[in-house]
C-alpha cells in the first residue's frame, strides 16, 4: 500500500506543483501552455527511469494505460 501511494503520489507531483504555478494572478493562456508542456516531460522523464532502483518501479500495465 505504501508502494502504491508513493508511486500516486510521483506521477501527480508534476501536475500538482503546475497547478500551484498557475494559482497567480499573472499567469497567462501562455503560462499554462509552457506548464503543460513541463508535466509531459517531467512524465517522459518518470517513464524513462522506471526501474525499482532509481524510479517509481510503477508495472509496466500502470504505465501504458497512462
Amino acid at each position: 500500500m505504501k508502494e502504491s501511494l508513493w508511486q500516486l503520489k510521483g506521477i501527480l507531483e508534476p501536475i500538482a506543483q503546475a497547478v500551484k504555478c498557475l494559482e497567480a494572478s499573472q499567469a497567462t493562456a501562455a503560462d499554462v501552455f509552457l506548464y503543460w508542456l513541463a508535466v509531459l516531460s517531467s512524465f517522459e522523464q518518470i517513464m524513462k527511469e522506471n526501474d525499482e532502483l532509481s524510479g517509481l518501479g510503477i508495472p509496466e500495465g500502470v504505465l501504458s494505460e497512462i
